[in-house]
């Protein structure tokens, strides 16, 4: 069976729900790997990091089809309608009427607080099942422990039955 890739290292938890955070209220929907790891960890040495974050976690990050940008899922199902300098959102006609140029500056809505906690809740669901799965794969050590200590204390009495 797989490792959950909540329990790939111990700080993983805490990662996912900080590019949530990030990428739900950014003003840009999508960053590469590079903008994403210098917005949410103030280091674009961690760029690798940030990347296997988002890959291995896509029940909340996509990749785009240039395999270079990540951005939120619910975050992507928003409309492009947000004017990053004004902070509002724009009429579809407005989109339109908008220069090549112009529409680079526009992208999805941010995520509200709410849709932020709901998506962080869902972390910690999933995080605690992850924790919870592996702990049931080891059921069977304290029986296997109870045998071989059962074994060992027959096998010792034999021994000293007989001297």
């Amino acid at each position: 069976m797989k490792t959950s890739p909540y329990l790939k290292y111990e700080n993983r938890l805490a990662d996912v729900i900080a590019a949530i955070q990030v990428m739900g209220i950014y003003r840009y929907y999508k960053l590469d790997f590079t903008g994403w790891a210098d917005r949410i960890s103030g280091d674009e040495k961690e760029t690798n990091k940030w990347e296997k974050v988002f890959k291995e976690h896509p029940e909340f990050f996509r990749i785009d089809q240039t395999k270079k940008k990540a951005s939120l899922v619910w975050r992507r199902n928003h409309p492009k309608n947000y004017n990053v300098d004004t902070w509002s959102q724009i009429s579809k006609a407005d989109f339109r009427a908008l220069s090549d140029e112009q529409k680079t500056r526009i992208s999805r809505s941010p995520l509200s607080n709410n849709d932020i906690s709901m998506l962080i809740e869902s972390a910690i669901s999933l995080h605690s099942r992850a924790l919870q799965q592996k702990q049931d794969r080891r059921w069977w050590i304290p029986i296997v422990i109870g045998v071989i200590a059962g074994v060992v204390s027959f096998l010792a009495n034999k021994v000293m039955g007989n001297i």
